[in-house]
């Protein structure tokens, strides 16, 4: 079991905080939403390079020791180094969607530091609204810097310390 603490960053609706986190979380959140999604589609953002490709509907998911395994439908799994995570974050925000009206849309950022510069994964309900790329684009700036100036693994007075054990 991997007990490396992490920082969750959130914004909802300008709100901004930040928690902390555990991997065994992060994949029980993942899997949450899984459940209440019709189907949770996962995707890869590069900000830097401004990037965005679709991967395809999250079918399974394992946040190992070392490795993040993400397995999607009818494709090949997508693998990355837990040493390689960096932060996880997400937004909501209510929106007027020209179909289904007034709504609040979710979307999760994993990002992952690379050589070229940062990979984020994202999760969203892509039946949930019209345009959900669009979302996907436009709300990553609002969540982007959120969390990352808070570090959970410093030792001291922390929270962490005193996690049960599942």
């Amino acid at each position: 079991m991997n007990m490396k603490v992490f920082s969750h960053g959130s914004n909802v609706n300008f709100q901004t905080s930040t928690r902390e986190m555990f991997f065994s979380d992060l994949e029980v959140l993942i899997q949450q939403k899984k459940e209440k999604s019709k189907q949770l589609v996962m995707g890869m953002l590069k900000p830097e390079q401004e990037q965005l490709a679709v991967y395809g509907v999250l079918s399974k998911i394992a946040l190992q020791e070392d490795i993040h395994r993400f397995e999607i439908e009818e494709e090949d799994s997508v693998e990355l180094d837990q040493e390689k995570f960096l932060i996880s974050q997400e937004t909501i925000f209510t929106i007027e969607d020209e179909r289904e009206g007034k709504i609040d849309y979710q979307i999760l950022y994993l990002t992952y530091e690379e050589d070229e510069g940062e990979l984020v994964l994202f999760f969203i309900d892509e039946s949930t609204v019209t345009h959900p790329l669009a979302c996907v684009v436009q709300f990553y700036p609002h969540v982007k810097e959120v969390g990352r100036d808070v570090d959970f693994s410093l030792i001291g007075c922390t929270a962490n310390q005193w996690k049960p054990e599942k």
